[in-house]
């Protein structure tokens, strides 16, 4: 049996995000000990309740599971305190760890975070970037410490932001990416092969919690600073604004646009196109989403919108 396989651990997870995590680490055979994930919430249209992608996948897998309301709840504690565990691995869980949890793992509680740290530290590390026009962002793998995403990186991987990338595109890589660099760190770590990189305080973002107050569109912005606000916020919560048309007014998410420059400052969207001018350059809309509709792409759109007078606001 190689050595990896000895190693025992207890996993706090969440979304699909982490899903690719401890599907990784257990494909591998790691002992997952326990897993700890959040209490099955409505989602979708129905508003079903829902177990966690990694709850799913303990449940399928027999692994041993949590959903407590409250991470300080003693009988909760109580339980994990009787495993004996080499590490604790948290990916998008979505609570903050308290000293307690941090303390039951013989050598670290480590986290994989969508950022090169220390530059965008906290809740949407994928979202900041886009909207800040980062032309780079990555994966790092730190030690879990009380203040939040400032522990030291043990491994670390930068991609490009590509210009048609969007939160979805570059979480999924991400995740490939985060799966295998864990797996890689808690082998090394058991093995003695590692090294620490403090983080520097003096460079350290924050990349601030997404909200809802900030997704809609405001056409008087850059056409360059729309077309990141649109793909930083798709899939969720999606960047939005309002159809008029000369029957009603709509709702509508953006999905997917493209920057387009040089046309007539005079030019003017209609049913052959969806091209809206901005305070500089223009956007041309290929996919949007009414409310409570389907994805529909821009012929089909300008199909419905023929001989219509429309404008967003």
């Amino acid at each position: 049996m190689s050595k990896e396989k000895k190693i025992n651990i207890g996993f706090f997870g969440t979304s699909s995000f982490a899903f690719k995590a401890i599907k990784k680490i257990f494909d591998n055979g790691i002992n997952i000990k326990f897993v700890v994930t959040q209490n099955p919430k409505p989602s979708g249209r129905g508003k079903r309740i829902s177990d966690s992608p990694v709850g799913l996948f303990s449940k399928k897998n027999n692994l041993s599971l949590y959903t407590p309301e409250k991470l300080d709840d003693y009988i909760f504690l109580s339980h994990l305190s009787r495993f004996e565990i080499d590490f604790i691995v948290v990916v998008a869980y979505g609570k903050i760890l308290n000293s307690t949890i941090l303390n039951i793992p013989k050598f670290f509680c480590l986290n994989i975070h969508g950022s090169i740290l220390p530059k965008w530290r906290g809740a949407a590390p994928i979202q900041r970037a886009i909207l800040n026009g980062d032309k780079k962002t990555g994966v790092s793998i730190m030690v879990v410490k009380e203040k939040l995403d400032s522990g030291p990186v043990i491994t670390k991987e930068e991609i490009n932001i590509q210009t048609n990338d969007n939160s979805e595109t570059i979480h999924e890589r991400l995740g490939k990416i985060g799966s295998e660099l864990i797996l890689e760190a808690l082998i090394n770590i058991y093995n003695n092969n590692f090294t620490f990189e403090e983080q520097r305080e003096s460079e350290a973002t924050y990349a601030e919690k997404v909200l809802k107050s900030e997704t809609k569109i405001d056409w008087s912005e850059s056409a360059e600073t729309i077309d990141r606000k649109i793909r930083a916020f798709h899939p969720w919560p999606g960047a939005w604004t309002y159809l008029h048309t000369n029957k009603k007014k709509i709702r509508i998410k953006i999905i997917e646009a493209k920057i387009v420059i040089n046309l007539n400052k005079n030019f003017k969207s209609n049913g052959d196109n969806l091209i809206v001018k901005c305070k500089d350059n223009f956007l041309k809309i290929k996919k949007l989403q009414p409310e409570g509709k389907k994805i529909k792409n821009d012929i089909d759109c300008s199909n419905g919108l023929y001989n219509q007078n429309f404008f967003f606001e």
